[in-house]
């Protein structure tokens, strides 16, 4: 995809068609972890669309992640962040459905889309913000909306959880996220501290 997109690009500058390669190129470089080319190509593709949902999911989950304290833009990206995340949201209920997919594959495009928005502003709330009960609110969300789950956000709602208190809330988020993947070992650890400091005491559990 993405040598042909970027040829496409390079030879037809001025094409209808160009918002929706740049929308193809950003998920591209997104999944061969090219993060910077994936910032610029998909401020492209909002440039000239932006409502172009399936770079806002992206993006709106992508930034958060990416990005660290330490890094000069790092407020502007977050706030950027959240409004394609709501803007996400917002646009769902009113996006066309195209006559050649049928209901159900419709309907779960855009809960993985929605996933997306909500895994974005769960991190921005946990990280950025400190306000865990949000954070709980949207990585919930989040879990429940993807057909696949990300094992990411499962992490993350356990960490949410831990930090308002809800251990055993916790203790389930990192179980699903200790069955498989990549983060196995550190989500297995995580369960097992918090299901210490609940059978210590040094923590007592809201659920």
């Amino acid at each position: 995809v993405i040598p042909v997109s970027e040829d496409f690009i390079a030879k037809f500058p001025m094409s209808k068609y160009l918002g929706g390669v740049y929308g193809m190129l950003t998920t591209a470089y997104y999944t061969t972890g090219n993060t910077d080319k994936m910032f610029a190509t998909g401020a492209k593709a909002l440039e000239l669309n932006p409502d172009n949902v399936d770079v806002l999911a992206l993006l709106s989950m992508a930034i958060p992640r990416r990005m660290k304290p330490t890094m000069p833009d790092f407020a502007e990206q977050i706030k950027k962040a959240e409004v394609y995340a709501r803007h996400t949201i917002e646009l769902m209920p009113s996006l066309p459905k195209p006559p050649t997919v049928d209901d159900a594959t419709f309907e779960k495009a855009k809960n993985d889309k929605l996933s997306l928005a909500h895994s974005g502003l769960g991190l921005i709330d946990l990280n950025v913000k400190k306000n865990y009960e949000d954070a709980r609110t949207e990585l919930t969300q989040a879990v429940q909306l993807a057909t696949n789950p990300d094992m990411v956000d499962y992490y993350l709602l356990g960490t949410a959880d831990s930090q308002a208190s809800y251990m055993n809330g916790a203790i389930a988020a990192y179980d699903k996220c200790a069955a498989s993947g990549p983060m196995q070992s550190a989500c297995k650890a995580r369960e097992d501290a918090v299901k210490k400091d609940v059978a210590s005491g040094t923590k007592l559990s809201r659920d």
